[in-house]
């Protein structure tokens, strides 16, 4: 399966948009997830009346922008050795088992800033002046946290993760302190103008924990297996590596930890699952490792293929 992402790369190039338009086409033919007519974009407010087509062919296409995106990020890092698609199809696949694929909110344009901010921060350099991809990074990070303010535990991962490849500078350290601020400024701004403050919605019922379906289970099984064999594989990557890819590596890690956090506060907070799909966004980095060599790589290929096959069939089978 890596064989073919990095050998035909013309054909993976409309692969990966078809996938994408394949998943929303059968969503709406035969709906899996509700569509509703409300957009929460955090605090900026809640549009109503959305047209659901409309809706969810934006969802599409903000989970096209991030697959491109990934696939930029990887190919530009030169984190493989050849010019491949295939993160951003994995990134398709996984995303396409969750509703924000298909029912979109401030949420998923989070994905996008996320991935926006894991590029300024690659873009750091230990020689070189940083303070501008410092205030880049920390701009994304706060404008995300205005689509989804729990984001905003993502502060001292910032700074960790700037510190991997910088040098401690007081300088930088306020840049990335007023650059996540800017953002939150003017959303605060807002909602004193439009009097239209957002409200936290708490949910600590236990009860939804006693009722969750099959397949919520299925997919925290299999992406715990791709954890595993991904973690396998880029432990083998680094031993033979570059200093460079070792922080590189590192920073990612940072990231999935703190994917990982942002899942679980959701979960006891909200009650919500949906938010654990930003792992993925970072996954993806690491899973094409779980498919390099063999033995590993053939168990790999064939649960990858089988949760493709569950991605289409759950629209035909309810």
């Amino acid at each position: 399966m890596l064989r073919f992402f990095s050998e035909y790369s013309i054909l993976t190039v409309f692969l990966v948009p078809l996938m994408v338009v394949g998943f929303v086409v059968l969503n709406l033919m035969f709906p899996y997830f509700e569509i509703t007519s409300e957009v929460d974009l955090g605090l900026w407010g809640k549009l109503t009346n959305v047209n659901p087509i409309l809706k969810t062919s934006l969802g599409g296409f903000m989970i096209l922008l991030n697959a491109l995106l990934i696939n930029f990020i990887f190919n530009t890092q030169k984190i493989y050795d050849k010019v491949i698609f295939f993160p951003g199809f994995i990134y398709i696949v996984w995303m396409s088992l969750f509703e924000v694929m298909y029912n979109p909110d401030g949420f998923l344009i989070t994905h996008t800033l996320f991935l926006l901010l894991l590029n300024q921060i690659f873009q750091l350099n230990q020689n070189e002046d940083g303070r501008k991809y410092v205030f880049n990074s920390a701009l994304f990070a706060g404008l995300a946290t205005c689509f989804h303010p729990i984001f905003g535990v993502i502060i001292p991962f910032l700074f960790l993760m700037v510190w991997v490849l910088r040098p401690f500078v007081v300088r930088e350290s306020m840049i990335l302190l007023i650059g996540f601020t800017i953002p939150l400024m003017y959303a605060v701004t807002a909602m004193l103008i439009f009097n239209n403050w957002y409200v936290w919605d708490f949910k600590f019922d236990s009860y939804s924990f006693q009722h969750k379906s099959l397949d919520v289970i299925a997919v925290g099984v299999t992406s715990l297996v791709f954890f595993v064999i991904s973690f396998i594989g880029v432990q083998a990557k680094l031993q033979k590596s570059s200093i460079r890819f070792r922080k590189l590596t590192r920073i990612l890690w940072f990231l999935f930890f703190f994917a990982l956090v942002i899942g679980i506060i959701n979960m006891f907070l909200f009650q919500t699952l949906e938010n654990f799909s930003l792992i993925f966004a970072i996954l993806c980095f690491f899973s094409v490792f779980a498919f390099v060599k063999k033995p590993l790589s053939t168990f790999t290929e064939g649960l990858f293929l089988l949760i493709i096959i569950a991605s289409l069939l759950k629209f035909f089978i309810r």
